[in-house]
């Protein structure tokens, strides 16, 4: 029974417009942007172009693997979601934030 109060925080700001994994998205985006030449990596790396591109295509992918998901499932990832974005939004630390992107999504 405690999980359904973040069920229904979570579901509440699903339907009031806020998107986690849009936000996540945004916030690799900016880190890719930052730390791509620090990594050695470009774009194409990613499938992508440019920022937007990858945004774009983050965005698109993730909604429609959510939307494959069953309600909890795609709670929990859109929780994952909100997760990596709050750890990459002020990362400032291209090592660091290389770090949270491998490690996301793993289970202690």
């Amino acid at each position: 029974m405690t999980r359904l109060p973040l069920l229904l925080v979570l579901y509440t700001a699903t339907i009031a417009g806020c998107a986690p994994c849009t936000e996540s998205c945004n916030a690799e985006a900016k880190i890719f942007e930052r730390c791509l030449g620090e990594w050695g990596l470009e774009w194409a790396d990613f499938g992508a172009n440019e920022e937007e591109d990858f945004r774009d295509r983050c965005s698109s992918s993730t909604q429609t693997y959510l939307n494959s998901l069953d309600t909890e499932e795609a709670l929990v990832t859109e929780q994952r979601c909100s997760e990596l974005a709050g750890a990459l939004r002020n990362e400032t630390d291209c090592e660091a934030a290389w770090e949270t992107l491998v490690n996301y999504g793993v289970e202690p």
